[in-house]
């Protein structure tokens, strides 16, 4: 787990560390208080350590021990503590009895090796293929359809929103990476241009991921549920542009991103008036690097 979030965060980081255990208790404090409505959005994290074991890169060095898959399911238990304590507080023997079965069972799956995938993406934002390939989140895509499926099928909303949340989450991670400032000093095109380049091809990209969805909302009729799909391809294009404003900061871009992003679900899309101030706050900040001298 340290190396976890060695990967996550630079060395000595700890406030960035503080912060995400932080974040994981709230959540976890919220869906204890709301465990009834929001009790499905718990499989969206436990998908997330699934994700995580099958990128692992140290499983052959791990099988030396004889006891590592009890090792590995102790270290998913409790980075998902938060959320057992919550399964504990409710009673929820079910799923605490199904939880380490079916992540002790993932951890027995033998490893499947893919062929390279093709993604439909623009290479003009290559991020988006080496992410897919690096965490291999094509796996993620037919899972998402299954639940998809099921969250209609059963008339679950709430599960159908996780899914919307778990592939807005997706399409906002390729604007988390950042060319190097070398490249944006050597642009041909003006920095508005440049800006309005990268947010078209990240909103195209999240909208091959948001079409499968639309197709499956379509053919079930379920045309309330379709305005909400659009809120990938949306995290998309506000990531992108806070990738510029905060280009010096990831920290706080990851923050401001997830501050803004609930705040325009909550208040239904409000603050996204706000969104031409960033959009012209990234431009003067792509300029500064453009133009800095030394």
């Amino acid at each position: 787990m340290t190396i976890r979030f060695r990967k996550l965060f630079s060395k000595g980081d700890y406030i960035a560390i503080i912060l995400l255990i932080v974040a994981y208790f709230l959540i976890a404090g919220v869906l204890f208080y709301n465990y009834e409505r929001l009790r499905f959005y718990s499989a969206v994290f436990v998908l997330e350590a699934v994700m995580y074991h099958w990128n692992r890169k140290d499983i052959e060095l791990l099988r030396l021990r004889k006891n590592y898959k009890i090792l590995l399911l102790a270290e998913y238990l409790l980075w998902l503590s938060p959320f057992v304590i919550v399964l504990v507080l409710k009673l929820d023997w079910e799923v605490l009895v199904v939880l380490p079965l079916f992540i002790y069972g993932f951890i027995s799956l033998p490893k499947w090796h893919f062929k390279l995938i093709h993604y439909p993406f623009s290479l003009a934002e290559p991020f988006w293929t080496i992410l897919f390939r690096k965490y291999k989140l094509a796996v993620a895509l037919p899972l998402s359809l299954a639940i998809g499926y099921l969250a209609i099928q059963y008339q679950n909303d709430n599960l159908f929103l996780g899914l919307i949340l778990f592939l807005a989450v997706i399409t906002s991670m390729p604007a988390f990476e950042k060319e190097r400032e070398e490249e944006i000093k050597r642009l041909q095109i003006d920095a508005s241009s440049y800006l309005r380049q990268q947010w078209r091809i990240n909103a195209l990209n999240a909208f091959f991921l948001v079409i499968p969805i639309g197709i499956v909302l379509i053919f079930f009729q379920k045309w309330s549920l379709l305005t909400f799909a659009i809120l990938p391809v949306i995290a998309a294009v506000v990531n992108v542009v806070l990738r510029y404003v905060f280009f010096k900061n990831a920290l706080l871009q990851q923050l401001f991103f997830v501050f803004y992003m609930g705040l325009s679900v909550t208040f239904y899309g409000i603050p996204l008036l706000a969104f031409p101030f960033l959009y012209k706050k990234a431009i003067n900040h792509i300029n500064t690097i453009k133009y800095v001298e030394y």
